[in-house]
């Protein structure tokens, strides 16, 4: 997963099944606005351009945490998410990915203990 390249609407459809299921028509826009935005992506974003466009690092801020993901408000307002509460809930789903497959890198706070069964 790391290393997977899927359109907007495949990962929507992939991180917030029922979510997409009841908003067909904003998930199959994106593919288009994605296109429309940045042509040479070629309507594809990669599992670490969708969490870095999706997530605001807190280094971006001088390592202050907002509490808020506007970069990842940013980018899903230009793909046509208009309502608040949608864009909150794809960047938890967002989120929940990166932090399940480390996308983002760097360390896991508690390997040990992980696959152990507790």
């Amino acid at each position: 997963m790391r290393k997977a390249s899927k359109r907007p609407s495949d990962w929507l459809k992939l991180l917030c099944r029922n979510w997409a299921s009841e908003n067909e028509a904003l998930v199959e826009a994106t593919d288009q606005k994605l296109l429309e935005y940045k042509s040479y992506l070629k309507g594809y974003l990669s599992s670490q351009l969708l969490c870095r466009l999706s997530i605001q690092d807190s280094k971006d801020n001088g390592g202050l945490d907002t509490g808020t993901a506007a970069a990842g408000f940013h980018f899903w307002s230009i793909l046509g998410i208009d309502d608040d509460f949608d864009r909150s809930y794809i960047i938890a789903q967002v989120e929940r990915f990166c932090s399940l497959y480390n996308i983002r890198g760097g360390p896991l706070d508690d390997v040990e203990g992980l696959f152990d069964g507790n």
